[in-house]
């Protein structure tokens, strides 16, 4: 198996949420370590960024996973991409890197060897989450990738270098799963289905 890297993006504000909603409840942990209970099955290199609330966020971490701190987590989500992407390359150099957000709790274990199967057949492509044909997270990044993840900043995200490359991106359907949760009320709906 390639050496991969595990990002995940925990840095946001969850202005929307009126709280962090890393913290927020479910199976029986928050949405941030439910996150990375999935994200450990397949990759025992996980390295979370942080931004706001990240001392409050930190706390609640296992000790034994890394974490980054992006002071620069008000500029938007590619600040924090290329901070975790230049981390990982200098403490472990992965083969591939895969991006994931601490709030799409129905994309699990399962969907995340699914995008792995993909990379087999493409190892050379970003495979990616399809919305409606169009690319986005969960996200693996090929090392060549590296250097352009690198260069992210302010709001110009991983979708970004998406579009910048589409000719070399496979896509990977969800089946409705990558579901974002942003509001009290679509967390709460959510969660009464599928978080208890």
């Amino acid at each position: 198996m390639p050496s991969i890297g595990i990002l995940i993006l925990a840095a946001g504000t969850s202005a929307r949420m009126g709280q962090p909603k890393q913290l927020l409840p479910w199976k029986g942990t928050t949405l941030l370590n439910h996150t990375l209970k999935n994200a450990k099955a397949i990759s025992s290199d996980v390295l979370v960024v942080l931004g706001a609330s990240a001392k409050r966020i930190a706390a609640q971490l296992p000790s034994d996973v890394p974490s980054v701190l992006n002071s620069k987590w008000q500029s938007g989500m590619g600040t924090s991409i290329a901070i975790g992407t230049a981390e990982l390359e200098s403490s472990i150099s992965p083969e591939f890197i895969l991006i994931l957000v601490a709030d799409q709790p129905l994309l699990d274990q399962t969907y995340f060897e699914e995008i792995l199967r993909a990379s087999k057949q493409q190892p050379t492509h970003i495979v990616a989450t399809s919305y409606q044909g169009k690319a986005g997270v969960p996200a693996l990044f090929p090392r060549h990738f590296f250097a352009a993840l690198k260069q992210l900043g302010g709001d110009h995200g991983a979708r970004h270098l998406m579009r910048e490359n589409a000719e070399k991106i496979a896509l990977v359907e969800s089946e409705g799963k990558a579901i974002d949760l942003d509001t009290p009320e679509n967390y709460q709906s959510y969660f009464k289905r599928y978080g208890q």
